[in-house]
């Protein structure tokens, strides 16, 4: 077979590129290309990326075609020409047997078979989260998806609410967890762009004033993380309880869509505590599992996932995790966390006092994490994302 993928969404920290689909584009191929030597991949990448970091990226594999898509420069110009008619023509071009889409919409225009991946539907359930894209989600996307050969969802929870929203034979679709490398050390040596994926501890601490324990949360600042009420629970713990003064509530994450809440409630909490509710900022890749490792909690709120990959990377750790009492972090994390309503800031306050007092319990959990995450592999992943390959092109 000749497998395209869609490689644009690759981490790319040059350009500013940090979204999750990245990180999962990226794995995916890496582990495609050591399992898989009899198959012709065709990596489709566009001008941006360097010679470099393509070659860290397939890592001198014979069975690897890199293209780049053209027109790059026209993208603004010609919106809607570039992204469908010119990108349909330059990937049949390149006569792949199946192409797949870790995310976005396909080119219109496109004919072959396809997989598409789905991450996440939250813009359909809450389009006040976003930034208006009604061509997309109400035209692009249905068309992309009901007109996929195979379609794959990162959760069943995702795969429920696709087959139910665009009306998708269940034939068609199949969940495919993504991975996390829980074998010791090796998870600082699944790289983006550098050879040492772990910056050294002490660094990262001083860097971010890290001089107590501290309770953690990481991801994009934006309404649906619910990032507000954990400042407020922390806020409310933080006034009650003088013990919570031994830890801090670290916030760390680039800003997102309509964040300007989310950055005033932290700034307020900031003064309040004198310092001890912290934003700092993005974490470069490089730091962030460090950062993560060395937190005494995990805490994620969110309204609405579509995996929660920070979870269970955190699991992955070894760090206790504090996760919203929603189905996929269930899915995800099961008895290895402990929930919480996300509406409920009383809650996560009381929880969060439990768990921050109880040495025992959050020994449990590390060691309950740790077990969870082994049942997530990236060579699973992809084995069985190959077998879509094979079904999509059988079909």
């Amino acid at each position: 077979m000749r497998i395209g993928i869609d490689c644009r969404t690759i981490l790319n920290p040059g350009y500013g590129e940090r979204a999750g689909v990245g990180h999962y584009t990226y794995f995916l191929v890496k582990n495609l290309l050591r399992i898989d030597a009899e198959n012709t991949y065709v990596l489709f990448f566009d001008d941006r990326i360097t010679d470099a970091a393509i070659r860290a990226h397939t890592a001198g594999a014979p069975n690897v075609e890199v293209v780049r898509f053209p027109f790059h420069e026209y993208r603004h110009a010609l919106p809607g020409v570039y992204s469908h008619l010119l990108l349909s023509a330059f990937i049949a071009k390149q006569k792949p047997d199946v192409f797949h889409l870790p995310a976005g919409t396909m080119p219109a225009a496109y004919r072959g078979r396809t997989v598409v991946t789905i991450h996440d539907l939250a813009i359909y359930h809450h389009p006040e989260w976003f930034p208006k894209q009604a061509l997309s989600t109400k035209v692009l996307y249905p068309k992309t998806v009901r007109s996929a050969t195979r379609i794959i969802a990162v959760s069943d929870a995702t795969r429920e609410d696709a087959e139910k929203r665009f009306r998708i034979p269940a034939a068609r679709i199949r969940t495919i967890y993504p991975g996390v490398d829980v074998r010791g050390s090796s998870i600082f040596s699944e790289d983006i762009l550098s050879e040492d994926d772990s910056a050294d501890s002490a660094e990262v601490r001083a860097r971010h004033r890290l001089d107590k324990p501290y309770i953690l949360f990481l991801g994009t600042l934006e309404p649906r993380k619910n990032i507000s009420g954990l400042v407020r629970a922390f806020l409310t713990l933080w006034m009650k309880d003088p013990r919570a003064r031994e830890f801090d509530l670290i916030i760390a994450g680039a800003r997102g869509w309509k964040e300007g809440e989310t950055v005033r409630t932290v700034e307020s909490a900031r003064r309040l505590t004198r310092g001890a509710v912290r934003w700092i900022g993005y974490i470069p890749h490089r730091e962030k599992f460090t950062l993560m490792r060395q937190a005494a909690v995990f805490c994620f709120p969110t309204f609405f996932e579509g995996f929660g990959m920070p979870v269970l990377e955190a699991l992955a750790l070894g760090v206790p995790v504090i996760a919203s009492d929603i189905p996929v972090l269930r899915e995800v994390a099961g008895p290895a966390a402990m929930y919480v309503p996300p509406g409920s800031e009383d809650e996560m306050a009381h929880v969060l006092s439990d768990l921050l007092h109880n040495e025992s319990r959050r020994d449990v959990l590390r060691g309950m994490g740790l077990k969870r995450a082994a049942h997530f592999s990236w060579e699973k992943a992809s084995r069985e994302t190959l077998g879509v390959y094979r079904a999509a092109v059988r079909g």
